[in-house]
């Protein structure tokens, strides 16, 4: 996978949309301050329309994007928040969702994504907000983001990720 684009956000559905928001913003907290990551994380999933399955749902993202950090294959390309390119690891993120109810693809992107010790943790915290998403509707083209990620010039803090533009 490559940091090339292959598609445009407005093509994707709403909860594509809403769960590729939530993972920039915790991406980029992540590569530049990475104690922002609950506050990345609750910005964007912050209107769970059930507060306890919500504070579930929101624990889980932040743990799989923790998950990443640590264990990724290698560094996370991602896009700034308002940004309409679709990347290729964004778009391996919201298939991984998408193909947990078939575990070997699933099991094939996570092996994308991490190193393999870490696979079976993803695919749990994978499972949990894709049962969490399948409940959820949020409004199409909805932003939440208080959270904003720092200019590209401020020096990352890890290697987690990459901010393309």
């Amino acid at each position: 996978m490559s940091s090339d684009t292959v598609g445009r956000t407005a093509d994707l559905e709403p909860l594509e949309q809403y769960l590729l928001r939530a993972f920039r913003s915790a991406a980029c907290a992540l590569q530049y301050e990475p104690d922002a990551l609950a506050r990345a994380v609750d910005a964007e999933l912050g209107n769970a329309p059930a507060p306890a399955d919500g504070d579930i749902m929101r624990r889980h993202f932040r743990a799989l994007m923790a998950t990443i950090a640590r264990y990724g294959r290698r560094t996370i390309r991602f896009h700034a928040t308002p940004c309409p390119c679709l990347g290729a690891d964004e778009a391996a993120f919201l298939r991984l969702h998408g193909r947990m109810s078939s575990g070997s693809e699933a099991n094939a992107i996570a092996h994308h994504l991490v190193e393999a010790e870490a696979v079976p943790t993803l695919l749990q915290h994978a499972s949990v907000i894709a049962l969490y998403c399948a409940q959820a509707r949020p409004e199409r083209g909805r932003t939440t983001a208080k959270h904003r990620c720092r200019s590209r010039r401020q020096r990352p803090r890890t290697a987690a990720g990459e901010r393309l533009h």
